[in-house]
């Protein structure tokens, strides 16, 4: 047999499952692993930091939506308001075109459901 240790071995996976794996800091296992305690920490608050910048930019994006979503709204509804008065003023001024429109309307919806 070969005196030759392959770093990174069994002893880092018997280590993490072991009672060791949950103490914090320097233990038997991180050292096993030749990890670096300090460097882990390190990892841990840049994506602490991450993960806080992303749920910032999620909180500011969902206020954009639901600010052009009531922009959105209230246009669409003004819309529709000026649509129907501008329907009714021309319905009182002339209810002789207004009906010929209604019944050219249903006469092709008519039409159209006698294809079946």
């Amino acid at each position: 047999m070969s005196e030759k240790r392959v770093e990174g071995g069994a002893g880092p996976a018997i280590a993490a499952h072991s009672k060791d794996g949950s103490v914090p800091g320097a233990t038997p296992a991180s050292s096993a692993t030749g990890r670096d305690p300090a460097r882990t920490s390190s990892i841990s608050e840049a994506a602490s930091g991450v993960a806080g910048q992303a749920r910032e930019a999620a909180r500011q994006l969902g206020a954009s939506v639901t600010d052009a979503a009531a922009t959105t709204r209230q246009s669409v509804a003004e819309g529709g308001s000026r649509a129907a008065d501008q329907t009714a003023m021309f319905v009182q001024e002339h209810p002789i075109v207004a009906l010929a429109l209604t019944g050219a309307a249903c006469l092709a919806v008519g039409i159209l459901l006698g294809r079946r």
